[in-house]
């Protein structure tokens, strides 16, 4: 959407071909080079003897091919650019030049931190050009705002009291998940690729016995209608993000779900710079407190619901979309 708002006409090459989401196959792509740009987002991948000409060894194959600038958008401090040669290498005769990148890459990164962005991509590995920040997750406010989505939420049904949608990114939020979701006079929901295998690892470590109700995973366009079904919901902190925010954070915020968010994720406040109420300490019985005081007061939570709101609405979109476009062309 935002490219196609920018007045390009846009490819999405991925696995499987769908029509209904315009995405083309990566089995139907020969040559990249015909493309005026391409943009990648890292991912993490497996390499694997019984399949050495799957889908990842395809993409990496067609990039290595590429003679212009590659643009990486990089959105997880956790998932690093990496060559494929030192795998691939190991189940078939293949050389560097059949499937490493070659081309400049042109760094654009969700994170602030000039460390991070280090870690996450080798410039002895790759041949890089620059490395820029852009706030790229702002597209998760831009689109679903687009799409109607404040009208949407209006008439879902809240059957939870607490909901958190997302993945158990090993256990790195695991405080956050215990003090906020486990053992807590609340109902509390959990949607996403999280299992009960994983969250019975609350047990060992905090001694848990009470979890969310597992939900099941929905498609991104439905994620702020999903957490609609909460009271709250929360933005748990991670290593290495403090200095950038992520989609789940603007589509939480036009949620219908009061959106805490850990304060060692935003030390600042930059995100809800007017309100210390919707910040957390790690502190079960700070956010058991908090919640009663919602519960208490309709009117007090639909002021917060609508403060959220209205920080999302009130950013400068067409200036937003301009920037990249210059970071597109730069």
């Amino acid at each position: 959407m935002m490219l196609n708002d920018l007045d390009y006409s846009v490819d999405v090459i991925s696995k499987y071909q769908d029509d209904n989401l315009d995405i083309v196959s990566v089995d139907d792509v020969d040559d990249l080079n015909r493309y005026d740009k391409v943009l990648i987002i890292p991912g993490t991948f497996a390499f694997y003897h019984n399949d050495p000409t799957g889908f990842i060894f395809k993409v990496h194959s067609l990039l290595a091919k590429v003679k212009n600038p590659i643009y990486v958008l990089s959105t997880d401090v956790t998932v690093p650019l990496k060559e494929l040669y030192k795998q691939a290498q190991r189940f078939m005769d293949i050389s560097k030049e059949d499937i490493n990148i070659s081309a400049p890459i042109k760094f654009i990164s969700l994170n602030q931190d000039e460390k991070v962005n280090d870690s996450l991509i080798d410039s002895d590995e790759f041949n890089v050009g620059w490395k820029k920040y852009f706030n790229f997750d702002i597209f998760a406010a831009y689109c679903n705002l687009k799409n109607g989505v404040l009208d949407k939420v209006k008439n879902v049904e809240q059957d939870f009291d607490v909901i958190y949608g997302g993945a158990w990114r090993g256990g790195r939020r695991s405080d956050a998940f215990y003090n906020y979701l486990c053992d807590v006079p609340l109902k509390t929901g959990v949607y996403g690729t999280i299992t009960q295998k994983q969250l019975s690892k609350l047990s060992d470590k905090y001694g848990a016995t009470d979890f969310p109700e597992l939900l099941k995973k929905v498609p991104g366009n439905k994620v702020v209608e999903e957490t609609s079904r909460g009271m709250a919901t929360f933005v748990p902190g991670e290593k290495n993000m403090q200095q950038m925010t992520t989609a789940r954070v603007w589509e939480s915020m036009l949620s219908n779900a009061v959106t805490f968010i850990d304060e060692s994720y935003d030390p600042n406040h930059t995100i809800m710079p007017t309100s210390t109420f919707n910040y957390l300490h790690n502190d079960k019985q700070e956010f058991i407190e908090k919640m009663n005081m919602l519960k208490k007061s309709e009117e007090f939570r639909q002021s917060l619901i609508q403060q959220q709101h209205n920080i999302v609405s009130s950013f400068d979109f067409g200036k937003w979309l301009n920037d990249f476009n210059q970071i597109l062309n730069s």
